[in-house]
């Protein structure tokens, strides 16, 4: 920036003008980026320190923290150089972490916001050693005109944000998924005697994942949250449910409500995905035996020591996912669903959450969540197996089946209306599915 040059020597000042920048390509590296070798013309390679310590630019005090446009670029996006020495490094982990949500904090202060604007160039794209942590709401609103989230709702609505001490009023059914998408929602909740709110924020557009919780669902409810709704979107748009099921229809109809499905959610009995008998799963159990007979595996729980591992192999299945379409939804998702993996790697101890990890020769291919969603059925949240892994993935998602035998039925959450995904889903033999309604009411 040129605040930032302007603080240094005259003599620093004309180091930096014959550079053409701070970084050059040379033949000692000093720090790679995306990739790129580079080196700082500041910095001694000798010595291993730099002439310029106290005044160096910010991307150099940030890093291995960079700031990147998201694959849409319709957000700017905090992210990690998981290719830097220190990263790589496990037993850095937590306080790497902690200077990490530092950092988020201090990307977020008004003054930053304003010099980083001024100096778009310190924003490079989401390259292949990247993983993208968190998206930057005053960046995105200045640079990208787009909105992540608004103000706070105004204290006459009493609600309250929503955070992990917050659990307690929650069933894990709604709180998990909650929580894994908060960096792209902002999520709200109150109570009012036994019945349970729920609001979700997304770009200064207020709406319900899940109905009120309830013992019953009434007209009376359905109603008053449509109106909770409406006050806080202003009645600029349509307020809307999720989440809604077949019988609730009724009720959506009497208040003069549009309703229309989402995608639905897969079930299974777990003893047809453990045992994979007959014809039906001929090819699932070939390929579990073709893992189990070529590649020496270990299988255990998920540890914190294997988060960075585990955000290196998301990082790659995603770059795989993302050369194999050229369809703007799938690729939004793919960006969405790295800040939804970070959070359960993080928070999975906390939010009740249980991780298997399959490592290959000692390193890790596959890994995936789940949580209890009812007294008789057990959630598949997430999985990642490396794609070049035969078999690993049937053989995964068998084995984490095997192990709940206290539930008789499996939900492998639904298909994100791709279709890629729908065939996966449908070749496992779903039981049943349910679909969840969304009801919309214009404002009165």
């Amino acid at each position: 920036m040129k605040e930032e040059a302007s603080r240094l020597s005259s003599a620093h000042q004309s180091l930096l003008a014959l550079k053409e920048g701070h970084l050059r390509p040379v033949a000692e590296p000093y720090h790679g980026v995306n990739g790129q070798e580079c080196a700082c013309p500041f910095f001694n390679p000798v010595t291993q320190a730099c002439a310029i310590y106290p005044d160096r630019p910010l991307d150099c005090q940030l890093y291995p923290f960079v700031l990147v446009f998201g694959q849409t670029k319709k957000r700017i996006l905090l992210g990690l150089d998981v290719q830097c020495p220190f990263v790589q490094d496990a037993s850095n982990e937590e306080a790497l972490l902690g200077y990490g949500e530092y950092v988020r904090q201090f990307l977020e202060e008004k003054e930053t916001v304003e010099a980083a604007a001024r100096n778009p160039g310190l924003i490079g794209n989401l390259g292949e050693t990247i993983f993208p942590l968190s998206p930057l709401k005053g960046l995105t609103e200045k640079l990208c005109q787009a909105t992540l989230f608004g103000d706070p709702p105004l204290p006459s609505f009493s609600l309250t944000s929503l955070t992990l001490k917050d659990r307690t009023h929650f069933s894990e059914e709604s709180f998990v998924p909650m929580i894994a998408f908060q960096d792209l929602l902002h999520f709200y909740w109150k109570k009012e005697g036994e019945v349970l709110f729920i609001v979700a924020e997304q770009g200064n557009h207020f709406f319900m994942p899940i109905p009120p919780v309830a013992k019953r669902l009434t007209l009376e409810l359905l109603a008053a949250s449509f109106n909770l709704l409406d006050a806080l979107n202003q009645k600029r748009m349509s307020s809307r449910i999720e989440g809604l099921s077949e019988e609730n229809i009724p009720l959506a109809e009497e208040l003069g409500c549009t309703f229309y499905p989402k995608s639905p959610e897969y079930f299974y009995r777990r003893t047809d995905l453990v045992e994979l008998a007959g014809d039906a799963y001929k090819s699932k159990r070939s390929l579990c035996n073709y893992f189990v007979k070529h590649y020496p595996f270990t299988l255990g729980p998920y540890q914190r020591k294997d988060f960075l591992a585990c955000l290196s192999l998301f990082k790659r299945w995603q770059e795989k996912r993302e050369k194999k379409t050229t369809d703007p939804y799938e690729l939004a998702l793919l960006e969405d669903a790295a800040f939804v993996h970070r959070r359960i790697l993080l928070h999975g101890d906390a939010l009740g959450v249980e991780g298997k990890v399959v490592k290959v020769g000692g390193e890790v291919k596959g890994y995936t969540f789940g949580y209890p969603s009812g007294h008789d059925t057990w959630s598949v949240f997430l999985e990642i197996a490396d794609p070049g892994v035969k078999g690993l993935a049937q053989f995964l998602f068998r084995e984490f089946c095997r192990e709940k035998k206290e539930f008789p039925f499996m939900s492998a959450m639904d298909d994100s209306d791709l279709e890629r995904l729908r065939r996966v889903k449908e070749s496992y033999r779903p039981s049943f599915k349910k679909i969840p309604y969304v009801a919309t009411r214009r404002p009165t």
